[in-house]
Formats: structure tokens, C-alpha cells, sequence
């Protein structure tokens, strides 16, 4: 592929910093890594206990077995003492260092993975093939050979037609992005030597703790304490503010030429991704002509994806003439606030694909559907606070030579026609999620409809219960999301059609996009309740990345949303039946399904 695909770069660090990532949220939301009853027999015994709070030595003891010239940690030795017979599981390895051994590996992880997908419902013997092929990936990870293994398996799928890849790169890039998952959600669960002590919570343990939140105090969406208790869940305050809907890239492109060229004192901007296109060049330009000005400029990025040769080109030159670029680990918000007045945010990045320039600009196949907000009024205050307070933590953290930015007020902080609150949601173990059970908080009082369009979809505990409960009240629940043929990063697919099919199968109405990719991120809730922002419903925001989403409280821009969401439905295919979609099946999607969930 040549783009970096948004949903999983930002888990692709250093081992040091993956630790720190996945020890962050990772701390308080999980699903279980293997089936139920296996997990909770091996290492979750209660929620929030250190995932190696056992004895090292608990099971059959097995010599320690070299892996790549490091040996296993503990705990993934006591899976290994788990598996049917480990003795035989050592033996039939070998040395992974040479051909014989990686093939014969190859070949136990293809043998498991062929009888867990072809096995019906979870049964004890299902549940001890899971946690010998889990023992196996722990030990090729360790090892480093990982991804020698997994290529020709994918390969294999591949040419059988049950992997969607263009082509043999794009299989090779599958298999690096699940190679970085794995790795990552081993750490997460403590299952690395660097890794140990880890704290885990399952997803349904903190589901019970989010919706106890959410349904602490309950009323209506129609009722005037509703306001109270959202703000309540958000830890912001809603306040004055004009907010203008947009849903075309050229038009925040647009938007974005026009208050960088009309800047006179600020510019601060943050965003996922600064692609060396033309849109990135054209963002370039303009920034370079208002620092010419004597305008200040401040932005920051995410470290990871920075890290791709696509992005160095626009990034080194706005560096190079005196611009401070910082990287930021694991975010993915999006705003831009000049002078302190105007501010805009939501989900695109500032790329082609997103902005509808370059070659998107003409072919319909490169425009990615997406949706940004403009702010004026109060709420850019809340955003310039927000951009301040990460650029002065990222400074000090990092010991940045850089000056401090100030938070800037606007000229009349009580205009504005609509009531908006700008919400980050942190990387950190202190998060409370607020974004996410805003959003819970909005369908559990919705009362006749909740329509949701947001590029990866994926079912958790607590989502899962908040539609089945609102379908149950008789609230027409919506959910778009992407296809197997519109989605950016193919490895997906498959747990979005699980989810869209598990809502259809609530009483929900699915709706799969065609043509280009969706990457918009919405919701309207009994058009009062409107949230934009950068945050995916895929475990991946909720536990790992840092997100900004603008929550509106107006029934003149909830009623242009819902409109907005109509007209993408008319492009979209809609889903009569669970039945009627079809989930892929194969060796990566067991892998993503069965092991990995956290990191979709």
C-alpha cells in the first residue's frame, strides 16, 4: 500500500515506548485474550490484579527454552505448561533459528488455526487449541520470528482468495500490521519479559464500571438535567459557540487556506498525520507564507506515523524554517485554532485522501468521505486549552527547546447560536474515557433515534449493551460503517461485519459504505445530540490514543447532521439480514479475532 493506514500505526512502537503505551489505558479496559474459560483459568483471577500475580513456577515446570537467544518470559512459560503436552509443543518448534524449524512451526500454527476455524460453537476442546496456538505465538514473538512465519501462511490464504489484499506488498504489510499487534497486546497483557506486572481489566469488567457511570443518574435526552449530567460524564462544560457542519474535503481544505491566510498572531495545529502530498504541500505553503508574516506557529503530530518517509518531506521544511514540529506518542486528535477565534476539528487528516487534493481532487475513488466541524464563540477557548495543555506537556516531557503556548481567549465568549463542549480523551491510566461514555451516556437517553456513522464499528460489552437497550425502548438505532471493499486496512473487515451483523440481529439497521473509503466519525442522538471529533469505535481509540471529539447540544445542527447521514446512506448498501453479510475467514482473521482484539 502506499499510505500508511490510520488504524494501526500508531501501535507500531519501539519496544520501550510500547511498554508505556499499553500501560497506559491498557490498564483499565480489556477483552479476554483467549476464550472465557480459559482465561479466566490462567491469568485473569480479578479484575485490576497483575495479570502475573501467580507464581512463576504454577503448573508442570518445562526448561526454560531459548528463544532467539532470549529466553521466555515466566508467565509465557506457564502457557506453555498449559498447553496439551509441552514437551511435544518444544519438540515439534526446534530451533527457529533454522528453515526446518520455522517450516514445522509454520505448519502447527496453520494445523490449529485450520481446526479453530473450522470448529462450530466454543467448547473446552475449542478453548485448549486456542491457548496452544496462543503458547506457539508467544514463543515466535519472543523469538522474533513472528512475521517469517505468519508471511507464507498469508500468502497461502491470499491465493486462495480469503485474505483482501490487492496484491503480494499489501499481504506483506497485513502481515506487519497483525506482526505489531500481536506484540503490542502481548505486552498489554504482561506476557513479554518487559512486560511483567502489567495490570489487565476485561472488557466486560469495565463495562459494568462505564455504564454504572453513565446510569448513576437518568433522564431523558428531552429533559433540562440532561445537560447536567452529560457535562457531568464529559468534564466539560458546554458553552456558547457557531458551529458550521462540513463534509467535503475540499471545503475544510478550503476553510483551513482561509484562516491560515487571514492569521495575524497564532496558528496552532494538531493532527494524526502531515503527508508529504499535495494537500500537505499546499498546508506547507501556507503555513511558510504566514511565518513570513511573523505569525506564530506551533504543531504537533504523532511520533509514530512521522516516523514514515511519506510524511518527512513537508515536516523537515517547516522545521527547517524555524516552525516547531512536535511528535506526540499515541495521538490522533485533529484541530487547528487560529488567533485564538476560530478553530477547526473532527477527522481529517491533513492529506490528499482527506482534503480532496492532488490526484483526489479529481478521481472519486481517492476522496474519502469525512466530516469536520468549524467552531467560533466560547468553545474555541476549550480547544485552544486543550492544544496549550498538550504542546506545554509534550515540551517539558521531552525537554523541548520550544516556547511555551499561552491559551487564548476569544473577542465575545458568550456568542454563538448552539451550546458545544470540546472533549479530549488521554493516553494515560488516568482517562475516564469521556468521549466514549459520552457517547454511551447519549444512547442510553436517547428516545426515538440514534444514528451512528464512524469508519470502524466494532462491538464492545458496553456499546453492545446501550443499543440493545435503547432498540429495547424503541429507538431506532442506525450504524454505518465501512465495507470489505470500501475499508483502508483490509485486516478489519472482518470484525466490522461481525459487529454491523450483530446490531442487525438487535434490531438495529446496518448500512455498509461502497465506493470510496469512509473515515467520518458521528453521531446524532433524537436530533438534540450531535458529537464530530477523531475518535473510531474500535478498541484501539478507547484504550490507547489520545482523541478529541466536539459534542453539540442544537436541534438546528443535529438536524443538518442527520441530514448528512441520509445522503451517505443513499450511497450505501443496507444490510437486510444478519445473514446477509459475509464475514471473511481465515488465518488472520482468527488470529485478530481470537487473540487480538484490543488493537483493531
Amino acid at each position: 500500500m502506499n499510505r500508511i493506514p490510520e488504524k494501526t500505526t500508531g501501535v507500531a512502537t519501539s519496544p520501550a515506548s510500547a511498554a508505556t503505551t499499553t500501560t497506559s489505558k491498557g490498564k483499565t479496559a480489556a477483552r479476554p485474550l483467549l476464550s472465557d474459560a480459559v482465561s479466566r483459568s490462567s491469568y485473569e483471577a480479578a479484575p485490576r490484579q497483575s495479570v502475573v500475580s501467580a507464581p512463576a513456577n504454577a503448573g508442570p515446570q518445562i526448561k526454560t527454552p531459548k528463544a532467539g537467544g532470549a529466553a521466555l518470559s515466566p508467565l509465557a512459560l506457564q502457557m506453555l505448561a498449559k498447553s496439551a503436552d509441552p514437551a511435544a509443543l518444544q519438540a515439534l518448534l526446534g530451533d527457529l533459528a533454522t528453515p526446518e524449524g520455522k517450516k514445522l512451526a509454520g505448519a502447527q500454527v496453520e494445523k490449529l488455526a485450520l481446526q479453530l476455524l473450522n470448529d462450530g460453537p466454543s467448547t473446552p476442546a475449542q478453548a485448549q487449541l486456542e491457548q496452544e496456538l496462543l503458547a506457539l505465538v508467544i514463543k515466535l514473538s519472543a523469538a522474533g520470528e513472528l512475521e517469517s512465519v505468519l508471511l507464507p501462511l498469508a500468502m497461502k490464504a491470499w491465493q486462495a482468495k480469503q485474505l483482501p489484499a490487492a496484491n503480494e506488498e499489501e499481504v506483506q504489510v497485513l502481515v506487519k500490521q497483525l506482526v505489531v499487534m500481536i506484540d503490542t497486546q502481548l505486552r498489554a497483557h504482561g506476557l513479554t519479559a518487559d512486560s511483567q506486572g502489567t495490570t489487565y481489566v476485561t472488557w466486560d469488567e469495565l463495562a459494568k464500571t462505564q455504564l454504572a457511570r453513565v446510569r448513576a443518574e437518568t433522564t431523558p435526552v428531552s429533559a433540562p438535567a440532561f445537560r447536567t449530567q452529560l457535562e457531568k460524564i464529559l468534564g466539560q462544560k458546554f458553552v456558547p459557540a457557531d458551529v458550521t457542519l462540513i463534509t467535503k474535503g475540499k471545503d475544510s481544505y478550503a476553510e483551513r487556506a482561509r484562516m491560515m491566510s487571514g492569521a495575524k498572531h497564532s496558528i496552532n495545529l494538531m493532527t494524526w498525520a502531515f503527508y508529504d502530498d499535495a494537500a500537505g504541500r499546499g498546508t506547507r505553503d501556507l503555513l511558510l507564507a504566514a511565518k513570513a508574516r511573523g505569525v506564530d506557529i506551533k504543531i504537533m503530530v504523532d511520533a509514530e506515523v512521522a516516523k514514515e518517509p511519506i510524511h518527512h518531506g513537508v515536516l523537515d521544511e517547516l522545521a527547517q524554517a524555524g516552525i516547531p514540529v512536535v511528535r506526540v506518542p499515541s495521538h490522533h486528535r485533529k484541530v487547528m485554532v487560529v488567533d485564538g477565534q476560530e478553530a477547526i476539528t473532527g477527522g481529517m487528516n491533513i492529506g490528499d485522501v482527506y482534503l480532496h487534493q492532488g490526484v483526489a481532487a479529481e478521481d472519486p475513488k481517492q476522496q474519502w468521505r469525512d466530516t469536520d466541524m468549524l467552531l467560533a464563540g466560547g468553545a474555541v477557548e476549550q480547544a485552544s486549552a486543550l492544544l496549550a495543555r498538550l504542546w506545554n506537556e509534550q515540551v517539558a516531557q521531552q525537554s523541548l527547546p520550544h516556547a511555551a503556548m499561552v491559551q487564548e481567549s476569544v473577542a465575545d465568549a458568550t456568542a454563538g447560536k448552539a451550546l458545544a463542549a470540546v472533549v479530549d480523551d488521554v493516553a494515560g491510566s488516568k482517562d475516564q474515557d469521556p468521549i466514549f461514555t459520552g457517547m454511551l451516556k447519549a444512547i442510553d437517553s436517547a428516545e426515538r433515534s440514534v444514528d451512528i456513522e464512524n469508519a470502524y464499528f466494532i462491538l464492545n460489552p458496553a456499546m453492545r449493551d446501550a443499543l440493545a437497550a435503547a432498540i429495547k425502548r424503541g429507538v431506532v438505532v442506525r450504524v454505518l460503517s465501512n465495507s470489505a471493499e470500501s475499508v483502508d486496512v483490509p485486516m478489519i473487515s472482518a470484525p466490522i461485519l461481525s459487529s454491523l451483523a450483530e446490531v442487525t440481529a438487535l434490531g438495529a439497521k446496518a448500512y455498509l459504505k461502497t465506493g470510496a473509503t469512509l473515515h467520518s466519525k458521528f453521531m446524532v442522538v433524537d436530533d438534540q445530540v450531535v458529537t464530530v471529533g477523531s475518535y473510531n469505535l474500535h478498541p484501539q481509540s478507547l484504550r490507547y490514543k489520545g482523541e478529541t471529539n466536539t459534542f453539540v447540544l442544537d436541534s438546528a445542527f443535529a438536524a443538518e447532521a442527520r441530514a448528512a447521514f441520509d445522503a451517505d446512506l443513499a450511497l450505501a448498501k443496507a444490510v437486510e439480514r444478519p445473514e446477509d453479510i459475509s464475514v471473511p475467514k481465515n488465518i488472520m482473521t482468527l488470529l485478530v479475532d481470537k487473540f487480538f482484539y484490543d488493537f483493531l
